[in-house]
C-alpha cells in the first residue's frame, strides 16, 4: 500500500510505501517556492536527489547521492535543451 500527503498547493510532500508488516519507506519532497519544481528528495531523512533551476524555471542540474558502504557517489547531470552531459564526482 502506498500513501501520499499533499500541501495546500496540492503538491505531493511525501510518499510512504509499505513493503512488509514492519517496514515502510518514506520519500519527502521540497519545492522551489510556490512552483511545482522539486528541489530535494529525501528517503528516510537522507537526501537522495536535488535539482537546480534557471530563473525562468528550466531544470539545469540534477544531483543524485547514492550511499555505498563507507561513502557515497554523487551524480551531477547538467541538462540543456539539446545535449546532456553526465559527470561522476567523488567515489568513481
Amino acid at each position: 500500500m502506498t500513501t501520499y500527503t499533499y500541501d495546500p498547493l496540492d503538491r505531493t510532500t511525501s510518499k510512504t510505501e509499505k513493503e512488509g508488516p514492519a517496514s515502510a519507506k518514506t520519500t519527502t519532497y521540497s519545492y522551489l517556492g510556490l512552483s511545482g519544481e522539486v528541489l530535494d528528495e529525501e528517503v528516510a531523512g537522507k537526501r537522495t536527489e536535488s535539482f537546480q533551476y534557471s530563473p525562468w524555471g528550466e531544470r539545469l542540474s540534477q544531483v543524485k547521492v547514492t550511499a555505498t558502504g563507507g561513502g557515497g557517489v554523487v551524480l551531477l547531470r547538467l541538462q540543456r535543451p539539446h545535449r546532456r552531459r553526465t559527470n561522476h564526482v567523488g567515489g568513481r
